[in-house]
């Protein structure tokens, strides 16, 4: 039977409580739920590359060489402009700690700005920065980059909808809105007459200083790769029934979106990336 009875009830807003079902196409009954305090090991809805098919192997590399093709993009903006960048860029690693959370301590949510500041024009470190084209991306950076992403699209699980692929779409939008935001169409004349600092001034203030932010833009892009990993397939409320530890531990709130920027952030601050961190920060 493909189709299990999950354990509990849900109420839906307007609707009452419900009885709710797992599906589970591949016939396999131990992959069809995740039950309340189960360890990671235990979410059998991981789907690892031997247990997909060939198919599905094949289009999950293609997402991650898509993915990793983008994010380096990004990545190399970072480089062009790390001249121009201020001493907080160079000592952001050394204030990077522990994910906060748990019982006493903040949350995610308590770190939240409601508005990110954005720097100053500056022509000078502007004339510094170097072309895209001639940026070039460590080996090994590129390796543990690929690597990263590889093993955030194992944490997304074998959902119907927060799943990998969607990931991948969120990602191309992001992606498609950036360029929308920092590619105006400016005058020909002033691309082939105008100085370098010009034309960075103009994207500048075209794009209320975010052009001149290449950390920020990354931190975008970032987001919507990790934003569902490790998501249950579940809203929180019920995920909050479901794992009643990871509820405290986020304070019942976000817990779903906290979880998965804390899986993701752990997963980077691990001493496997440090070549990866190091061309960040």
């Amino acid at each position: 039977h493909w189709v299990t009875a999950r354990a509990d009830a849900i109420e839906a807003k307007g609707k009452g409580i419900l009885s709710t079902f797992w599906v589970d196409p591949s016939t396999k009954k131990e992959a069809a739920s995740i039950s309340s305090g189960s360890n990671e090991s235990d979410h059998a809805n991981f789907l690892l590359p031997h247990q997909m098919s060939a198919t599905d192997v094949a289009t999950q590399t293609r997402h991650i060489n898509w993915m990793v093709d983008l994010v380096a993009r990004y990545l190399k903006d970072i480089i062009a402009k790390r001249g121009t960048s201020t001493s907080t860029w160079k000592k952001l690693e050394e204030k990077i700690g522990a994910i906060p959370g748990g019982e006493g301590q903040e949350t995610l949510l308590d770190e939240v700005a409601e508005v990110i500041c954005l720097p100053q024009f500056d022509a000078k470190r502007a004339r510094k920065s170097e072309s895209l084209s001639a940026v070039k991306i460590d080996d090994a950076v590129m390796e543990q980059l690929h690597a990263y992403i590889s093993i955030i699209a194992s944490m997304y699980h074998a959902n119907p909808f927060h799943n990998f692929e969607h990931a991948g779409h969120v990602v191309m939008a992001v992606d498609k809105f950036l360029q929308r935001i920092v590619a105006p169409d400016l005058d020909i004349e002033q691309l082939k007459n105008g100085r370098s600092e010009e034309i960075a001034s103009s994207l500048h203030e075209y794009t209320h200083g975010i052009t001149s932010d290449p950390i920020t833009v990354f931190a975008i892009v970032f987001s919507a790769l990790i934003h569902d990993a490790d998501h249950r397939g579940v809203s929180n409320t019920q995920l909050a029934k479901e794992d009643e530890e990871m509820a405290s531990f986020f304070k019942n709130k976000s817990i779903a979106e906290q979880n998965s920027f804390t899986v993701a952030w752990d997963l980077l601050m691990s001493d496997q990336f440090v070549n990866l961190r190091r061309c960040l920060f």
